[in-house]
């Protein structure tokens, strides 16, 4: 597990917030599997919406150097 994993989820959940995401959820999955710590949910209203969000996901991962495993939208 990573030591910052919590903080780079508060940084994932507010930029999506400050992108008006809506009806965020984020699920702790470190016991259940090794290759992630949190699967994050959010919602956007149409598909430019959806690649902003997605888009404002990859740049804040990159200020760190990390990556997405996935990205669905």
């Amino acid at each position: 597990m990573k030591k910052n994993s919590s903080q780079m989820l508060e940084r994932i959940a507010t930029c999506l917030y400050n992108k008006k995401a809506t009806n965020l959820l984020a699920i702790d999955v470190r016991n259940i599997t090794q290759m992630m710590d949190f699967i994050i949910f959010a919602e956007g209203n149409v598909d430019r919406h959806l690649e902003a969000l997605a888009n404002e996901v990859k740049h804040t991962l990159s200020e760190t150097d990390e990556k997405p495993l996935y990205i669905e939208g």
